[in-house]
Parts: C-alpha cells; sequence; structure tokens
C-alpha cells in the first residue's frame, strides 16, 4: 500500500492519503462531474468553509486503498482526498480541493466503494462531540490518547467590597405568649422571640426565629435571627415598629416585675454567653390590665466576632411577693409588626485561585475532544510566551471555577476531598467568546493539517475590497434579507444573578432587551452566555473557601467564571474601571473594587453594534429603545474616548457603527475560471495583516453596468456558477 503510481490523468488528477498508509494516486473517481461543491459561510460561525455532499464512486486502485484501510480503523479512518489541476500557464500541478472521506456513508458494489466526501474531517470530529461537556484535568481524549499536561496559573483576588442587607418583617399570623408561674418566692423569667417572617437575606447565617418560651441565658438556634457568626463584621441594625401587649393574669406580683422588648448580643458560639443587651423597649406598666399598642424604634451598630449570635425578644419576669404561695404574670403579644433592617459594608480577605487562560482553555477542550495536538488558533487569544507575534486583544481573559475559586484542588484524591472538577464543553466555551469577545470561527488547512481558527469577527468582514469579478453578472435576483432585520437584542449572561443574597439589583453582569426600530419583522438578536460573569457571585462564592467550608455544597461549585485581567508586575490580577473607561462607573456600590464591567450588557451591545446596525441605516436618528433587564439598570459607563451609556438608556442607532452589510440578498451569475478560484482562495496584506480574500469586499458590475460592492455568502462554481452576496453598506 505504501507504492505511489506516478501516471498522470490528463489535466487533472486524484490522491488518496492517510497518516499511516501514505499517498497513492488513484484512477479518477465517478460523479465529480456532478458534485454539488460549495463554498459557504457558516450561519453561526462566519467563518466560510467548503462543502463537496455528493457520493463519489471510487474502482480499482481506489476503492482497494479505501477498503484497506477501513478494514483495520473501520468509520474513524481519516483518510484524505485531494484533487489536482494543471495551472493553466505553467503547467505545474496546483491544489483544486481536498477533504476527508465519510466512511460512515461506505457502500461497496460490483467491487465499487460509494462513500461521501467532506471538506473538513477536523469540522466532523468537532460537530460530533462539541457539546460533550468534558473535565479539562482529564489525562486522556475522549478516544483514550495521552493529551499534554494542564496549563493554569494563580490569581490573587483582593476581594469585591460588598453592601449587604437583610430585611424582616412582623408575622402576624402568630400570637405570642409569655407565662411566668412563680413559686415560693423565687424570681421568674421567661423570653419568647419577636415573630419574624425573613424577606431577603445576605447572609445564610440569617433565618427566621422560632417562637417559642425559653429562659433568656439559655437559648438554642432555633431561638436567635442571626448565628454563629463566621468572621468578624460589623453591622448597622434598626428596628421599627409596633405590637400590641395584653395582660391575662398576674397574681401576687410585686413592684419588680418589668416587661422588655430587647436585642441580646450573645458569644461563645452554641455557649451562648450573653455578651450584651440593648433594650429596645422598657415598658412602665407590665402589670396593668387591658391591652395598649407599643411602638419603637432603634439603631445600634454591632460589631461581631467569631462565634456570636443575635436574638429579638419579649422579656418579661418578676418576683413573688409569698414566698409559700403561687404567683402568676402572663402576657399576650398580637399585631406583631416590625421592619428589622440589618446592613453590613461587608468586605473579605484576599484569596488566590487557579485559572486557566482563554487560549489554553479553547485548546484543550479541542485536544480532548478530538486527541489533536496545536489544532487550535488564535491571534486574538494569543500571547507572545505561545508563539504569537504579540499579546491579542483577548488574550488576558483568564477561567476559573466554583471549586478553584473556593481553593479545592483534586489532590489528595480521597473520601474526604468533595473536590468537583473544572467541567465544560467547546460549545459552550465558544458561546461564551461569541457573546462576550464578539468572534467568529473558520476551518484553515496546511496542506492536509486543519486547525480552528478563533478571529474578531470584523476579521470576516474585512472593509476592503479583496475580490474583484471582471464581467458584468447576469441573472440577477434580489431580495430581502430577513434574517438580518432585527426587532429585538436580548444580550447578556444566562446566570449569576440569582443569589439569595442581597445584592442581585446592583449586579451588572445579567442580561438586557431592547427594541428597535424594526416592526415588520419579528427576529431577535441573541447573544447569551451560560457563564458566570457577575462579580457577586465570584464574590459570594470566594468567601466559601475551604478552609472554612470544607463539606459545604455551593450552588455554583461546578460553574464557569470568567475574568478580564490585566498584567502587573509579570503577575496577573483582575481589570478595573481604570483599565477599560474613561471616569468612574455611577450608579454601582464600590466601584474600585468592581470587575468585568466591560461585560455589562449595554456594553456588550455596544461590542455588536456593527451587525445589529445590518438593518438600521435608515433608521440612524432613531433609537434602541431599552425593555427590561435583570440587574443593576442604573449604572453608568464611559468607554475610553466613547459617549457614555446607562444600563436602562435608549442607545441611538447611530452609535451602533457602519453596518458590515445591508439586509438585501443577491444572486447572480458570473464565471467561476482558474483567476477567480486564485482570488477567491487567496490572501492579502491588508495593513501588515494577512487577509483571507474571502472574507473582504467582492466588487461585481451588475445588471445595470454599475459597481457594487457585497459581502460573500455562497458560491456554487459548477457550470453557471451561481454567487450569492449581501450587499456591502
Amino acid at each position: 500500500m505504501s507504492g505511489i503510481n506516478p501516471t498522470y490523468r490528463d489535466r487533472v488528477r486524484y490522491t488518496l492519503s492517510h497518516k499511516e498508509y501514505g499517498s497513492k494516486i488513484i484512477t479518477e473517481p465517478e460523479g465529480w462531474d456532478t458534485s454539488d461543491k460549495e463554498y459557504s459561510r457558516h450561519k453561526k460561525y462566519k467563518g466560510v468553509i467548503t462543502k463537496f455532499s455528493n457520493n463519489l464512486r471510487f474502482v480499482e486502485d481506489g476503492a482497494d486503498y479505501i477498503n484497506y484501510i477501513r478494514d483495520t480503523y473501520d468509520v474513524n479512518a481519516e483518510i484524505w482526498l485531494k484533487r489536482e489541476e494543471r495551472h493553466p500557464y505553467t503547467d505545474v500541478w496546483t491544489l483544486d480541493y481536498d477533504g476527508v472521506l465519510d466512511l460512515s456513508t461506505w457502500e461497496m458494489e460490483d467491487f465499487a466503494v460509494k462513500v461521501k466526501f467532506n471538506s473538513s474531517g477536523l469540522e466532523t470530529e468537532i460537530k460530533a462531540r462539541e457539546s460533550e461537556k468534558v473535565e479539562i484535568e482529564r489525562n486522556t481524549s475522549l478516544d483514550g490518547h495521552n493529551i499534554s499536561s494542564l496549563s493554569t496559573h494563580n490569581i490573587e483576588f483582593e476581594g469585591r467590597k460588598i453592601f449587604l442587607q437583610t430585611n424582616f418583617i412582623g408575622d402576624n399570623s402568630s400570637t405570642v405568649k409569655t407565662e411566668i408561674p412563680h413559686r415560693k418566692g423565687s424570681w421568674g423569667e421567661k423570653a419568647v422571640p419577636f415573630g419574624m417572617k425573613l424577606v431577603n437575606k445576605s447572609d445564610e447565617l440569617f433565618h427566621e426565629p422560632v417562637v417559642n418560651q425559653f429562659h433568656i441565658n439559655n437559648p438554642d438556634a432555633s431561638l436567635i435571627f442571626y448565628g454563629h457568626n463566621d468572621r468578624e463584621k460589623e453591622h448597622l441594625l434598626s428596628a421599627k415598629g409596633k405590637f400590641t401587649v395584653k395582660l391575662v393574669s398576674k397574681d401576687e406580683i410585686n413592684h419588680s416585675a418589668f416587661l422588655r422588648l430587647v436585642l441580646v448580643h450573645y458569644s461563645g458560639g452554641s455557649d451562648y454567653n450573653i455578651k450584651e443587651t440593648y433594650i429596645i423597649h422598657d415598658d412602665l406598666y407590665p402589670t396593668k390590665w387591658g391591652s395598649r399598642t407599643i411602638n419603637f424604634d432603634f439603631k445600634q451598630n454591632l460589631y461581631l466576632e467569631q462565634g456570636d449570635s443575635l436574638g429579638l425578644f419579649f422579656w418579661t419576669g418578676a418576683d413573688n411577693g409569698n414566698w409559700f404561695d403561687r404567683g402568676r404574670l402572663d402576657h399576650v403579644y398580637e399585631n406583631l409588626e416590625i421592619d428589622l433592617d440589618i446592613q453590613e459594608n461587608s468586605f473579605f480577605e484576599k484569596t488566590s485561585s487557579k485559572i486557566i487562560l482563554a487560549h489554553e482553555l479553547g485548546e484543550r477542550l479541542l485536544e480532548i475532544i478530538t486527541g489533536r495536538k496545536g489544532v487550535f488558533y488564535s491571534e486574538y487569544l494569543g500571547r507572545k510566551e505561545l508563539g504569537y507575534e504579540k499579546d491579542g486583544e483577548g488574550s488576558l481573559k483568564g477561567y476559573s471555577c466554583g471549586h478553584w475559586l473556593r481553593g479545592f484542588d483534586k489532590l489528595p484524591i480521597n473520601d474526604s476531598n468533595k473536590y468537583k472538577p473544572f467541567t465544560t464543553s467547546f460549545k459552550d466555551f465558544l458561546e461564551d467568546l461569541m457573546a462576550t469577545e464578539n468572534v467568529g470561527m473558520g476551518i484553515e488547512k496546511i496542506g492536509f493539517k486543519e486547525r480552528i481558527v478563533i478571529r474578531p469577527i470584523e476579521d470576516f468582514y474585512v472593509d476592503y475590497v479583496t475580490i474583484k469579478l471582471p464581467y458584468q453578472v447576469s441573472n440577477v435576483k434580489r431580495k430581502s434579507a430577513n434574517k438580518h432585520y432585527y426587532s429585538s437584542v436580548l444580550i447578556g449572561c444566562e446566570k449569576g444573578w440569582e443569589n439569595e443574597e442581597a445584592m442581585g439589583l446592583d449586579e451588572y453582569n445579567t442580561q438586557s432587551n431592547f427594541f428597535t426600530p424594526i416592526i415588520r419583522v419579528k427576529n431577535e438578536f441573541k447573544q447569551l452566555t451560560k457563564y458566570i460573569y457577575a462579580s457577586y457571585a465570584g464574590e459570594f462564592i470566594r468567601r466559601k473557601p475551604k478552609s472554612d467550608y470544607p463539606n459545604l455544597d455551593h450552588r455554583n461549585d461546578k460553574a464557569i467564571f470568567p475574568f478580564a485581567l490585566k498584567r502587573e508586575y509579570g503577575y496577573f490580577s483582575l481589570r478595573k474601571w481604570q483599565d477599560d473607561f474613561d471616569s468612574e462607573p455611577k450608579g454601582v456600590y464600590s466601584p474600585e473594587t468592581a470587575y468585568n464591567l466591560k461585560y455589562s450588557p449595554v456594553n456588550l451591545l455596544l461590542k455588536h453594534g456593527r451587525t445589529i446596525a445590518s438593518s438600521l441605516k435608515k433608521h440612524l436618528k432613531d433609537y434602541l429603545r431599552f425593555g427590561s433587564s435583570e440587574g443593576n439598570i442604573g449604572l453608568k459607563t464611559k468607554q475610553k474616548n466613547k459617549k457614555e451609556f446607562s444600563e436602562n438608556g435608549d442607545v441611538l442607532c447611530s452609535d451602533l457603527g457602519v453596518p458590515y452589510h445591508l439586509p438585501e440578498e443577491i444572486e447572480f451569475e458570473h464565471e467561476f475560471n482558474y483567476d477567480i478560484k486564485e482570488q477567491l482562495e487567496g490572501t492579502t496584506i491588508i495593513n501588515g495583516k494577512e487577509v483571507q480574500n474571502i472574507y473582504g469586499i467582492i466588487e461585481f458590475i451588475n445588471e445595470k453596468g454599475e459597481v457594487e460592492r457585497g459581502r460573500f455568502e455562497k458560491l456554487k462554481p459548477n457550470s453557471k456558477a451561481k454567487w450569492t452576496v449581501l450587499k456591502a453598506s
């Protein structure tokens, strides 16, 4: 099988190749003349791929070659077919087309093999496995091959300052009682929690107290509303409300009786040592018959140490005046109204976390699902230390997972280690980049080697003429490209703001929707990421380190958290507003510690502006109207050298930038000869950068004899050579 037949087939020759069995020039396969070869822009990823969908019928040496390799590798065999033509001017063999046989379509009849032919083996592999979620710390590919070691970095998180707020209201559905029997002159005391309902909480240590009587020196966890404190904190507590108290029984009670509403500060964890008692209301008439309404208004700064707890109680007591007889003091409390507000300007000490940078993550995911090394390429995500000429604009984007942020590690492997590994899919990773970085994906070939290329979307819509069709086009058909009209925009993150803590309304990295002036077409421009960019969600899980919470299950333990990073003194740190904006953001708590600000919905909207603008050329003085948001609509940011935008503001259509194209599709026929093929498949150096011509502007002479320009969409280079372009803006 290693021999090569040197015989040329006239002006065209066909070669089959396999990495183990070498190359062989074969008899021309049948079916090529009726092939459905097509150049087509991918609807989602924007890169142009070449399709070849018809079956080819291989005979003689070609059939033998395919069957021999199929017997060894079955459907997984990667057999390349190369078609070459002699250059019309130099007579040198030049590549016309190549691709991979799809052996899952193999058929054999009369010793001939019929099989479909794909332009890319890598594309079919990725399509089969791109949605599979994989653990990136694994040592083998999905095919069992050993893969490269995982490359990660450490980053120190200084911490996000957070305004935490918890609210309770009164529970009017309950009637609270204190019943104090006395005997033999003893002093009696009873306490019962103020019945309250939790409205929202900024800390899971807050909970609704259970209404039950106890001695104030001996509570349990069900009777307090906060505890046990996990670290040093400072709270501002305010309590305002009223209640109705009614004396229902008293007997042999002297002047020492009391009735109080108290806030009790305990220390010592479950020992509940009284550290401080704050009297909110001290009643002047604890033994007065009848019912009356009592109002209260109280504020107190509280410094809490580890192990401290808080409780709010009705506390009554009395001294029986007769040594031998019984005494009694019973009260009923109704119509419980309270607005209990606890605020904390919260900060948590520095922690460090493992991160993986975007290029390494993409490279690793592809190696895991394909078993191939070196098939990921991106100047946008690449860095000098990876062999690129310079650091790309998106090169310093890092990804972590919930357990990495909490300080967990896969080692040691034992029953006590509850580690949850970094798990994601290539599809989720790519969709994240598309939504937040506005990139596209293409497949490039260098010889028989393919690679996935991630580029900014503008690299797929170059603003220079790179292809000129020499003749006037014919059979022109124009139509509205409805898929490029957008009536609404949904942009941002799918999740991350649904935390139980009280900061959801301050979180800016959520999702928002906008409405365009287009009302005759219903079509949504949707770009959402499944990853969590929310700074509060990242901060809350960071505050549950393994050292303190080794057995805690957090809802975001397996979530993926991306971060915009920068280099400082050779280390990575979080980008802050000064790195991306002209002025300090408005309408957000602690902007000096905020991060990932450039990924807020309105900033992502502007990043995708030229795509959204495709149908708005006639509406430049109109606005994209803000609809709704899941987060902080009051945030205002000003990117460097740009206008200030508010998350809930309307966006002028002209601020979206010049559209890449207009929503008009033009079909026409134009000769596809060797010179045009070289233009289409060639490259041009523009501003020092090599650009594939197919991503530039196509210039042609339209049906009126006028020069017109378009963006490549599709081409079937058969006898009529039917082209499809979008009208250039």
